[in-house]
């Protein structure tokens, strides 16, 4: 404090009267903490994908105890055990995921598995199987991957005989919708992609036959799903 005007004495005064204030004052308050900052709210957690296993033989996943009650518990036909193994032989699966994708995909193409020959079948090369193979082309192209001429000479072998059906259903899932589990994972979207996109993804939705998700698809894979996984895909938007 700067008192330029005051005599010696009575600045003195002052000055041992301010320090005798100073000396009483009160201490400072002690500043407030901070608030806490707020609890981050918990991110909820993706739906776990299907575990992964190692590649081999649908009897490597599934027994014939599993694989009935989930055909009983799913559809209305349970085809042959025997002839699905006989049929796959030489086909790895990553799964039983992927099992389920294909039972419930190939389940919506034969009604639950109760048709081998599409309704009205008014040609020679018209869907047969399980996987309604259709048209010379794909004939064909099974007839050879197989060694299998009279697929084409007897096309009916399709449809009539069960380890020719399964055969002809590993040879397509191995050629057309394996790939695409590549380069999309195992999961329902990819394997709708790979068997029947025209129809039933949004991506395809200016071709004409495009008609929609189809949910009896859906339901029927996600039944298989829960049967030999405990876990379904919901994500079908191919």
């Amino acid at each position: 404090m700067h008192l330029p005007h005051l005599p010696q004495q009575h600045r003195k005064y002052l000055h041992r009267h301010l320090r005798q204030l100073q000396l009483h004052l009160p201490p400072s308050p002690t500043p407030a903490p901070p608030p806490p900052s707020p609890t981050p709210a918990p991110v909820p957690e993706p739906t776990p994908a299907a575990p992964q296993q190692a590649a081999g033989s649908i009897q490597s996943f599934l027994s014939s105890s599993q694989y009935y009650a989930a055909t009983g518990a799913c559809v209305s036909q349970s085809p042959s055990y025997a002839s699905l193994i006989n049929g796959f032989s030489g086909t790895a699966m990553s799964g039983a995921n992927e099992v389920a994708l294909m039972m419930g995909n190939l389940a919506l193409e034969s009604a639950g598995f109760s048709a081998t020959k599409s309704y009205n079948c008014n040609q020679v090369y018209c869907g047969r199987g399980y996987i309604q193979l259709t048209g010379l082309d794909n004939y064909q192209a099974a007839a050879n991957a197989l060694g299998r001429p009279d697929i084409v000479s007897n096309p009916d072998v399709v449809s009539n005989d069960p380890d020719t059906n399964w055969a002809v259903a590993a040879w397509y899932w191995r050629t057309r919708v394996q790939g695409t589990f590549s380069s999309m994972g195992v999961n329902m979207k990819a394997s709708i992609l790979a068997i029947d996109p025209d129809e039933n993804c949004p991506s395809h939705a200016g071709n004409p036959y495009y008609l929609g998700p189809n949910m009896d698809r859906v339901h029927l894979i996600q039944c298989f799903q829960q049967q030999w996984t405990g876990r379904s895909d919901t994500d079908y938007n191919c």
